[in-house]
């Protein structure tokens, strides 16, 4: 009879066991987390390393400035300014062609753009926004070495986690990556939006008049009937068509476009997988009967003959630009939302200094939920122009021509649109805090414009039987004098803070989408002086402090140093026979070399709300009041940074068959 043995464990060997798996995965688990974490900060590394070298790769190939900046937001296309050092917002790879060094002026072209860090990794920099790289792909002269700081922080207690709200269940480590992102299966992804040609839904997205009234009509009556005197005059309507860039981004609204999110799912299971996810999708919509861009136009003037072969010119011009279309965000966080008690986040540690910066995510805040920005253009924008244009010329004669032109004027109107209001509908329209914070005189005014024009053809010397006279003549003959006079009202500009204690818009303002300015305390002055190192009374401002409506200031209270330079050209023709001649001609740029400041530091840092008169950055001292030495661009508050070129002297010959 054979005999058979059962194998198997007793309880106390089972307990035994299990005590040492927990006790091995107790010790595995935290490993695991590390490594996690280990590997987000080495990628973020090799991503700013990749940015680096790529700034430096393209500054040798182009032969032109490139430059690294830290981003002020995850989708802004702005660069930090001052001593700020957090670069976790990510960052931006940029030819530094035109404008202010490290600053992103319209002419620069930004090469790359790298996302925010993941939760809870931070770039850190010793007070270092920009990272900036020669034409030859070394640092300019004089740059101080930047050093970044690249680390993990995890998050208070347990690891941050995500929660359904359908269920209330807390998901596991790692879910930080996908709170604010839209529950799949929780409802309609188009919460309202309808594709046009659905149902009732027109199939246009917007409609403008086919046929519209221009009329225009102009005048000129010749007072005395012999042309000497002639009064004239004209005013009409005009009309601008928006270009289709108004219209473009409708074509990748949620209706025709859907942006997932994929985690840990292979390609054969796309289809069924429960981890596609969808982060609130953003919206750019035109208003549906919008009216079309308009301009009101007239002019009224005369124009005489005077004495030695002159005439004058004088012109009333003017124009009332009115339906100009302004983007404005209808999706805003309100005022003051980050300081409710019930959009605190409880994740995060109240610093009762920054009142808002433990807020819940932006998109958890908006006023239309399941939505990030929503931008609408509307066509409420308006601006007037006023001017008296006058104009004396003189036609060459006696181998005399020249022409004086000056212009006196006014450019303002409504530079942006930002303030809502929800109307008694629950239509969102514009608030009437618009007027305050936009209405101001606008970017291109210039009080004051004048170009003088001169041709002088220069006396000739006779010739006769005299051979040294006769030599000079060959010298000197035939030489024609050129002189252009630019002059000018400098542009307008406003002025910036920055704290370094972290106060941002969702710190003095509670709300991510409105900015805080800055305050005028006294006398600034007009914002251009001969002294290099004031360019205005840096005393005269203070930063904000919460809460703020960001109405401390209007825009463009400041203007620039006016031009006033000098442009020569001296030439001769040489005819040498036979339809040929050679040309010698000698061009001074800027001839008298005066210096015309055309940019300076603006923006005010500080260090909290306590010393928020007090400037860290003015010239001659670092923020511990210790002398240093900077370059201009470098120097600090209220400092020239940029001007117009210097003289310049060109020399050319031109030969002529």
């Amino acid at each position: 009879m054979s005999k058979h043995s059962q194998y198997g464990f007793n309880v106390l060997e089972l307990m035994v066991a299990v005590a040492v798996l927990g006790v091995l995965l107790g010790l595995g688990v935290p490993s695991f987390t590390q490594m996690i974490r280990d590997n987000r900060v080495v990628a973020d590394t090799n991503e700013l390393v990749v940015a680096l070298s790529a700034a430096r790769s393209e500054a040798v190939k182009r032969g032109l400035p490139t430059a690294v900046c830290a981003r002020t937001g995850p989708t802004t296309d702005v660069c930090r300014s001052g001593t700020e050092n957090d670069w976790s917002s990510g960052w931006l790879v940029f030819a530094d062609i035109a404008g202010t060094a490290g600053v992103i002026d319209v002419g620069d072209e930004i090469l790359q753009r790298f996302d925010a860090t993941p939760a809870g990794v931070t770039v850190l920099t010793n007070n270092r926004p920009v990272v900036s790289f020669g034409a030859t792909g070394l640092p300019p002269s004089g740059a101080v070495d930047t050093t970044f700081t690249i680390k993990h922080s995890a998050c208070t207690g347990n690891n941050l986690r995500a929660q359904n709200p359908r269920t209330g269940e807390i998901l596991g480590p790692g879910s930080n990556t996908i709170i604010g992102n839209i529950v799949p299966g929780s409802g309609d992804r188009l919460n309202g939006v309808v594709p046009s040609g659905t149902g009732d839904n027109p199939r246009e997205n917007y409609s403008w008049s086919g046929l519209v009234f221009a009329p225009r009509f102009g005048m000129a009556y010749d007072v005395t009937g012999q042309q000497k005197l002639v009064l004239r005059g004209g005013a009409g309507l005009y009309y601008d068509r928006s270009d289709g860039n108004q219209i473009f981004g409708q074509s990748v609204n949620p209706a025709a476009v859907q942006t997932i999110s994929v985690r840990n799912t292979l390609l054969t299971d796309l289809a069924g997988s429960p981890l596609l996810l969808e982060a609130p999708s953003g919206l750019t919509i035109l208003e549906f009967d919008t009216k079309i861009p308009t301009s009101a136009q007239w002019n009224a003037g005369f124009q005489m003959a005077l004495p030695w072969a002159s005439t004058l010119d004088v012109e009333y011009v003017g124009n009332h630009n009115y339906n100009q279309l302004l983007s404005v965000n209808i999706n805003t966080v309100p005022l003051g939302t980050t300081y409710k008690a019930e959009y605190q986040d409880p994740s995060k540690v109240f610093n009762p200094a920054l009142p808002g910066s433990a807020a819940l995510p932006t998109d958890f805040m908006r006023q239309f939920m399941g939505y990030q920005g929503i931008t609408r253009r509307y066509a409420l924008g308006y601006n007037n122009f006023h001017s008296l244009q006058t104009s004396w010329n003189r036609r060459f004669r006696n181998g005399l021509q020249f022409t004086l032109n000056y212009t006196l004027s006014r450019d303002i109107g409504l530079n942006g649109g930002g303030y809502t209001t929800k109307d008694a509908d629950g239509n969102v329209v514009l608030a009437p805090e618009n007027q305050q914070a936009f209405y101001n005189i606008r970017g291109g005014d210039r009080t004051h414009v004048v170009k003088a024009l001169s041709v002088w053809d220069m006396p000739d010397l006779h010739y006769g039987d005299n051979k040294v006279m006769n030599v000079l003549a060959m010298v000197a003959n035939d030489w024609q004098l050129s002189t252009v006079f630019t002059g000018g009202s400098g542009a307008p500009y406003g002025i910036g803070y920055s704290y370094q204690n972290g106060a941002n818009n969702q710190v003095l303002t509670g709300s991510p989408d409105y900015s805080a300015r800055i305050k005028i305390v006294g006398d600034a002055g007009k914002g251009c002086t001969s002294d290099l190192l004031r360019q205005f009374n840096t005393n005269a401002f203070q930063a904000p402090t919460p809460p703020s409506n960001g109405l401390e200031s209007g825009q463009n209270y400041m203007r620039g140093c006016p031009n006033k330079t000098f442009d020569f050209a001296l030439a001769r023709n040489i005819r040498i026979g036979g339809g040929r001649q050679v040309q010698i001609r000698a061009e001074l740029f800027n001839a008298f070399d005066t210096v015309v400041i055309t940019d300076r530091q603006t923006t005010m840092n500080v260090a909290d709300y306590a010393t928020n008169t007090v400037p860290l950055n003015l010239p001659g001292v670092d923020a511990a009041g210790n002398p240093v030495r900077s370059t201009p661009r470098n120097a600090g508050f209220g400092v020239a940074s940029n001007a117009r070129a210097p003289r310049n002297v060109q020399v050319q010959v031109r030969f002529q068959f």
